[in-house]
């Protein structure tokens, strides 16, 4: 056994093959909402208001674990083909599995397949960049930026960058 698979099994016996990726239900609210307050004081993790994840609920996918909900991203669709990887989060105890590389996968194969413009903002560019993004300039984003940065308390010093999914144009 080497050593990636020693750290998979070792979380509550979790492996690559049991690990369900599902698209939130409404029952999944609640969870999704305290998996990301958990991560908001340790990343870059914007809050994501309960009433929000509520509200986006069908944005949602999740990975879930023996039933528990490990991670969760939401992909927010602007329009025109413009969708925005957003909310992963992925729980502590699961943390370094491959479960965010999953959700971001599996969120991607569901967009691809509508010929989408798939992006993300980060500051982990390293993490993006082994799924296939590439560093792009947040002004090809005006959409993000009117909807989501003018009011984000991080505005005057924020740390993340623009990556696109796909070949370089």
């Amino acid at each position: 056994m080497n050593h990636s698979e020693h750290r998979i099994n070792g979380a509550r016996g979790a492996t690559a093959e049991n690990v369900l990726v599902r698209h939130a239900t409404p029952s999944d609210t609640d969870l999704i909402a305290r998996l990301i307050a958990s991560r908001v004081k340790e990343s870059s993790l914007l809050p994501v208001p309960v009433d929000n994840v509520q509200d986006d609920i069908n944005s949602y996918t999740i990975a879930e674990i023996n039933g528990e909900i490990a991670g969760c991203v939401a992909m927010r669709d602007y329009g025109d083909g413009l969708v925005e990887v957003r909310s992963l989060a992925v729980s502590k105890e699961y943390s370094n599995l491959g479960i965010g590389s999953k959700l971001v996968r599996e969120a991607i194969h569901r967009w691809k397949d509508k010929s989408a413009k798939i992006f993300a903002l980060t500051s982990r560019t390293s993490f993006f960049e082994r799924l296939g993004f590439h560093l792009v300039d947040k002004s090809l984003f005006p959409q993000k930026i009117w909807r989501d940065c003018d009011a984000c308390p991080k505005k005057e010093r924020c740390d993340e960058v623009a990556v696109l999914h796909g070949t370089r144009e």
